[in-house]
This record gives structure tokens, sequence and C-alpha cells, in this order.
């Protein structure tokens, strides 16, 4: 805007004042044009010539995924991972190799030994009446269950397959296998209450439960292989397979928690109110559960021990 006392426009100073700028076409930045607006518009400073250029739309928010959140996810994934193989691995000692691979390994010690029916029938009755004794006497004391049971249980349950060609005598034979389902339940029913809760401390139940399927697998596939050295070379390389997996679940501990007394039970079931209806209900769905689960036991134990 020029003044009409001097012959200089005042856009001339600002222009002067902020390093230059450039005049909208068609207006003049000097001169005498007396009363002729002119128009000037700065550089920004340190930007020459540039214009700033504005996105249009919503900023972009930055990434709340950082390195430490992603090594946080990862360390807990293989904890993961690494809770449920020890469970896997403790199944498969306990079930898969303490208590069924006698079945694979039976033909070649009737044929070596000439074993009649009767005999092996006895050896595998000695086994299953020592997993009924385990099972029966944690449920009776589950106070029992503990870390140290379970650790000093494994041990047995590798020893009793190591143990098994010691001596050629069926009362032998139904000794050690009487121990060693001893040993097989106590481990399977500490597996079992540590288990309750896997999901919650991020492991796999159904995976580890698989533990039995997979050490059954194994013991097929190791008395298929090692079939050759004859029966007293199986037991014994059954032995260092469930030593094997001993070390994995050796690292399990139970808490505290895992295991309640008949009492505490009790306790908690005199505080809430009681229902007929509902109790005689449960009453009837656990009696029912007992026999079928029997029948079950029942219908596979000759095929699972014979064929």
């Amino acid at each position: 805007i020029r003044d009409s006392s001097t012959s200089r426009g005042l856009g001339d100073v600002y222009k002067r004042q902020h390093g230059g700028g450039r005049a909208v076409a068609g207006c003049p930045t000097g001169g005498d044009n007396v009363g002729q607006a002119t128009l000037i518009i700065p550089r920004s400073p340190g930007r020459s010539g540039r214009r700033r250029r504005h996105r249009s739309g919503p900023r972009r928010t930055p990434r709340t995924t950082t390195k430490g959140t992603r090594m946080t996810d990862t360390t807990t994934n293989r904890h993961a991972g690494a809770l449920t193989g020890q469970f896997t691995s403790g199944f498969a000692v306990a079930m898969g190799i303490g208590r069924f691979v006698y079945t694979p390994i039976l033909p070649l010690m009737a044929t070596a030994l000439a074993l009649q029916p009767s005999s092996t029938s006895w050896i595998a009755a000695a086994n299953y009446v020592g997993y009924l004794l385990g099972a029966l006497l944690l449920s009776r004391r589950p106070a029992w269950v503990t870390t140290g049971l379970l650790r000093v249980s494994l041990v047995l349950v590798v020893v009793t397959l190591a143990a098994m060609p010691w001596s050629e005598g069926v009362v032998w034979f139904c000794v050690v296998r009487l121990i060693s389902g001893l040993a097989s339940a106590f481990v399977f029913v500490c597996l079992s209450h540590a288990a309750i809760d896997i999901g919650r401390r991020g492991g796999n139940p159904g995976l580890a439960y698989g533990g039995v399927g997979a050490g059954i697998c194994l013991s097929g596939l190791l008395v298929l292989i090692l079939g050759t050295v004859g029966w007293e070379g199986t037991w014994y390389a059954s032995a260092v397979l469930a030593a094997v997996l001993t070390v994995p679940a050796w690292a399990l501990r139970l808490d505290s928690h895992d295991a309640t007394s008949p009492s505490d039970d009790a306790s908690a079931d005199e505080d809430q109110p009681q229902d007929p209806q509902a109790e005689r209900v449960r009453t009837r769905s656990r009696r029912a559960l007992l026999v079928t689960y029997f029948l079950e036991g029942a219908g596979y134990i000759i095929i699972g021990t014979y064929l």
C-alpha cells in the first residue's frame, strides 16, 4: 500500500525486511504509481522460493507395536511351548512307555521264555493293579501330589523298565510291573492335577495329553527297529528312551493350589447353600461316569495288551 506523501511503497519496505517476496501478477512493487495497491507474499524463512505443502486427510498415528512388545510376545510363546512339551514328555513316560511298552515286547518275551498266556496275563494284571492302587491312593491323599512325588515316580518308571531283564521269573516280572504301574499312576495323577489350568498358563492341553499317544507310537517304533536285539535289549532301550523324555518333564513344578484336600472341598461346600435336586443330579452323573469309564477300560484292555 503506497503513501501519497512518499515515493516508496510500504510493500517495498516489507519486502526488504522479510528477505524479498513475489508480487501478484500485474501488480507493481515500486515506482510513482500513487494509490496503487501491491500485495507482497513473503517467502518462508530458511526455504527460499519453496512453498510449503499441506497434506490433506487425517494424520498418521504412530505404530504402537514396538520391538520390546514383540520380544515379550515371543518369550511368552516360547514359555507356553516349553510348558506343553514338559507335560507331553511326562505323559509319554508314564503311559506311552511305562505302561504300554509291554504290549509290543510281549511276543518277544513269550517266544524267548516260552511263557504261557496265563503267565503273560498275570504280568499285565499286576501292572494294572498297581495303576489302580496308585490312582485310588492319591484320590484319598491329594496332599501327596507334589513336585517331589512326581520326580520320584518318573525315576521309578525308568528303573522298573530297566529292571525287567534282571530275572526271568514270572513272579519277578509281576512285582516289577506292579511297582511300574504304581509309579505310572502317580505321574499321571500329578500331571493331571497340574494340567487343569495349563490353558491359563499358556500351554495346550490337547498336545499335553497327546503325549500318551506319542509315547505308544514311540514304543512301537522302538521295538520294531530293535526287535532283533532280543527282549532284554528292547527293555533297556525303552528305559533309555524314558530317561531322555524325563529330562524336560523334570522341570515341571506343581503349584500348591494344584492339589486340594477333601476337607477343603467339604468346607467350601458347607459355605454354599445346598440344592437337594442339584446334588442328586451330580451324584447320578458321577456314578454314570464311573460306570462308563470302567466299561471303557474293560473293553480296551484286552485288545490293548494282546493285539
